[in-house]
């Protein structure tokens, strides 16, 4: 297609479908393997790997990292997820640490591309010289789709959506799915730092919360079309999908420090739950709906009852950011330069038929597709 799907837009409700929470833009591969999820507890493991060849052009991989991990540091700090990096960048190295885990998710950063001869994409691994060794898509299943754990690979790469005009399947993230991984996430264009690190830390604190993952793409890209009001960069990743129901996990919640105050008695865990649990969805079904008014209210009440319960306190300080950035977008001024000469247009309209039918309208966002589409 000459635009990607994530651009379709519904000019009844006037937003791009892929931003409603209803309507979760997935590339669905069917299969005849089912797939279930992965009854597991805390942490979510992750293994990530950045891979930057001599010959290529050079990643900072310090700041790389820094990037992801400042992304997960609540999610670390409340033993939620565990990060690991692959030292080295190597198929050999990737091979070797696959024998341990076991691992969830699997976060690869590096560079990315489309081999036509093959008709499918790969990715720039590095050989025993620090050289680049391009990595089929199909090689990268064979490392990795036996490892049973494993339900999400997440690639940070460029190209890692595309495919070729023949072959719809033919891209890195479809031809992982193919050979049995659940979910897939891939980046379509180049994605600045600032919409990386506010994409992952939404996806992985939604994905950490229990939520499909589907639904935790949907809340990446609400959380970058927010923290990035000027740009359409929320449609850069894709999801490519195997698990029916979006579900690639069971992460029962896990245990945390309790500090209570006050002098009377505290309740023991069943009676807190029992308070607070009905509470704690509430604002999660807020912050699902985007009700940040509403989360605060919620997650409010469980700090000042109990400070210590789940993560209510990191959940209240995400309402109150999305709030003041949902207020920022919705009160700042457009600016308009004026030109420096006058512009004069000439417009040239034809006869047009008399008919029943009204025309249809083309949504205000068309014309800046040709700046969105800019691939790396």
């Amino acid at each position: 297609a000459a635009l990607p799907w994530e651009f379709l837009y519904d000019a009844q409700q006037g937003e791009f479908i892929s931003l409603m929470r209803e309507c979760p833009m997935v590339r669905y591969i069917e299969l005849s393997q089912p797939v279930t999820a992965l009854e597991s507890k805390p942490p979510l493991k992750i293994l990530g790997m950045i891979s930057s060849p001599d010959d290529l052009p050079k990643l900072n991989i310090e700041h790389e990292k820094q990037r992801i991990e400042n992304a997960l540091t609540r999610l670390i700090e409340q033993g939620l997820v565990q990060l690991t990096w692959l030292e080295g960048d190597t198929w050999r190295d990737l091979q070797k640490a696959m024998r341990g885990g076991p691992w969830h998710v699997f976060h690869f950063i590096g560079h990315g591309g489309f081999d036509k001869e093959a008709d499918e994409g790969v990715l720039a691994f590095a050989d025993e010289q620090g050289h680049s060794q391009p990595m089929r898509a199909s090689d990268l299943a064979r490392l990795l789709g036996d490892h049973n754990s494993l339900r999400m690979v997440f690639l940070n790469a460029c190209e890692g959506g595309r495919g070729s005009q023949y072959d719809i399947f033919s891209s890195s993230a479809s031809i992982l799915v193919r050979r049995g991984l659940p979910a897939v996430l891939a980046m379509q264009y180049a994605i600045s730092d600032r919409a990386s690190i506010e994409f992952s830390r939404s996806f992985y604190e939604a994905l950490a919360d229990g939520l499909p993952v589907d639904a935790a793409v949907s809340e990446g890209r609400k959380a970058t079309s927010l923290a990035t009001p000027d740009t359409l960069e929320w449609v850069t990743p894709v999801l490519y999908l195997h698990a029916q129901d979006g579900m690639l996990f069971h992460l029962p919640s896990s245990p945390r420090l309790e500090r209570r105050t006050g002098s009377r008695p505290a309740p023991n865990d069943r009676e807190i739950a029992k308070i607070l649990d009905p509470l704690y969805t509430q604002g999660l079904d807020a912050m699902w709906k985007q009700d940040w008014s509403r989360a605060i209210d919620c997650f409010q009440q469980i700090v000042d009852f109990h400070p210590g319960y789940l993560n209510a306190a990191n959940k209240l300080e995400d309402a109150q950011r999305q709030l003041a950035l949902a207020q920022e977008h919705e009160t700042s001024p457009l600016e308009i330069t004026p030109p420096d000469k006058p512009v004069q247009v000439a417009i040239r309209t034809a006869p047009q038929k008399q008919t029943d039918r009204q025309p249809a309208s083309l949504p205000r966002w068309l014309p800046w597709l040709a700046g969105a589409l800019a691939v790396c």
